[in-house]
C-alpha cells in the first residue's frame, strides 16, 4: 500500500469516527427530557417533605400529649398520696366516730372537718372513667411512637439523602461520558490531519509514477535509437548536429527527469545517518539516528531534557539540516512557538512527527 493509499484510509477511518461520535451524541438524552425527570423527582422529594413535616405536626403533638399525661400522672400520685394521709385520717376519725356513735353523740366541729375534708378530696381528685380514658389515650400515643424514629435521626438521614442521586442517572451520566473522547486527543487528531493534507501535497499516486517511469524508459529507448543512427553516418560534424536535432526534438526527456529526481529525493528524504550526526538527548544515553528512533527515544526522555532541546530550537535544526526534512522542522518551529510544557509538549511533538516516521 502506497503512502497516499494509506493518507487516504486514515482520512476515512478519520471522517468514519466523526460520523461514529456525531451519531452517538444523536443518541444521548436531551437536557430538557432530563430536566423534566429532574422536575418529577423534585416533585416526589417535595411531596416527601410534606409528609415528613405532617408527622413531625403529629409526633410534636404525642409528645405534649405524653408531657400532659405524665403531668396527671405525677399530680395524681400526689392526690394519692394526700389521699391516703386522708384515708388514714378518716379511718381514725371513723373509729372516733364510731366509739362516740357508739355512745349515741358525734361533736358537730368533727362532723364539719370532716366534712370539709370530703369536699376537699372531691375537688382535688377525678373521676375513674376520666382516668381510664386518659390512660388508654395513652397507651395509643405510646404504639403510635414505637411506629417512628427520634427527629435527629430523620434530619441526619434527610441530609445524608441531599448528597445522594439515583443511580440510574448516574449510569446514564456514564454512559454520555464514554462517548466522548478528550478534547487533547481530537487536538492531536486534527493536527496529525493538517500534517498529512499538507504533506500530500509532495506525493503523487504510485500509478502516475509508473506510469512516468515506465514514459522515460521509452522516451530513453527512442533517444539512444536515434543516436545509434547518427553515428552510423560517416561525417562527424553532421552527426553531432542531428544528434542535438534528434535530443531537442524530445524536449520532454529532460523534464520527465527533472521530476524523476524530485520524486526520488522525496523518498529519500527519510533517512538514516550515522551515530556521529545521529540527536543524543542532553543528559541521557539516547542517540536517534533517524525519524523513527527519534520518536522513540522521545517517548523514554525526561520532559525536562525536551523542554530544554525544544526552547534551544535543537530538534528542528537536527531535522532540517541533518534529516533534510524541512516540513517537519517547520512544524517543530509551530510548537515550539507555542510555549507548550509538560506532557501536552509531548503529545504535541509526537503528533507533527509520527505522520512521516511512526510508519
Amino acid at each position: 500500500m502506497s503512502r497516499a493509499e494509506e493518507i487516504t484510509s486514515e482520512v476515512r477511518r478519520l471522517v468514519q469516527t466523526c460520523k461514529a461520535m456525531e451519531a452517538q451524541l444523536q443518541q444521548s438524552i436531551p437536557k430538557k427530557t432530563h430536566q423534566e425527570v429532574v422536575s418529577k423527582m423534585q416533585e416526589t422529594i417535595d411531596g416527601l417533605n410534606a409528609e415528613v413535616e405532617r408527622i413531625r405536626a403529629d409526633f410534636q403533638k404525642a409528645i405534649n400529649l405524653n408531657e400532659a399525661i405524665f403531668r396527671v400522672e405525677s399530680h395524681v400520685a400526689s392526690q394519692n398520696d394526700a389521699t391516703n394521709t386522708l384515708g388514714q385520717a378518716i379511718a381514725g376519725s371513723i373509729e372516733d366516730l364510731n366509739s362516740k356513735i357508739s355512745q349515741g353523740t358525734v361533736p358537730l366541729s368533727v362532723y364539719k372537718e370532716t366534712l370539709s375534708k370530703v369536699e376537699q378530696l372531691q375537688q382535688s381528685t377525678v373521676g375513674k372513667a376520666d382516668y381510664v380514658a386518659l390512660q388508654k389515650k395513652y397507651d395509643e400515643l405510646a404504639e403510635s411512637m414505637k411506629s417512628m424514629v427520634p427527629r435527629d435521626d430523620y434530619f441526619n438521614l434527610q441530609g445524608q439523602f441531599a448528597n445522594y442521586i439515583p443511580k440510574e442517572s448516574f449510569d446514564m451520566l456514564q454512559k454520555t461520558l464514554s462517548q466522548y473522547v478528550p478534547r487533547e486527543q481530537l487536538i492531536a487528531a486534527e493536527t496529525r490531519l493538517h500534517e498529512l493534507e499538507a504533506r500530500m501535497e509532495n506525493y503523487v499516486p504510485r500509478s502516475e509514477y509508473d506510469e512516468l517511469t515506465a514514459k522515460i524508459a521509452l522516451l530513453t529507448k527512442e533517444a539512444s535509437a536515434l543516436s545509434v543512427e547518427v553515428v552510423d553516418v560517416a561525417q562527424p560534424e553532421p552527426s553531432m548536429s542531428k544528434v542535438g536535432t534528434a535530443v531537442s526534438e524530445k524536449p520532454e526527456i529532460t523534464e520527465i527527469q527533472s521530476q524523476l529526481s524530485e520524486m526520488k529525493g522525496g523518498e529519500d528524504s527519510v533517512k538514516t545517518v550515522d551515530a556521529s550526526q545521529g540527536f543524543a538527548f542532553a543528559n541521557t544515553t539516547l542517540c536517534a539516528t533517524n525519524g523513527l528512533e527519534f520518536l522513540q527515544d522521545l517517548e523514554q526522555a525526561p520532559i525536562e531534557s525536551i523542554e530544554n532541546h525544544v526552547k534551544s530550537g535543537d530538534f528542528e535544526r537536527w531535522f532540517k539540516d541533518v534529516l533534510t526534512d524541512d516540513a517537519t522542522a517547520k512544524s517543530l518551529k509551530t510548537v515550539r512557538e507555542g510555549n507548550y510544557t509538560g506532557d501536552e509538549l509531548k503529545t504535541k511533538l509526537v503528533a507533527v512527527i509520527s505522520p512521516r516516521y511512526a510508519s
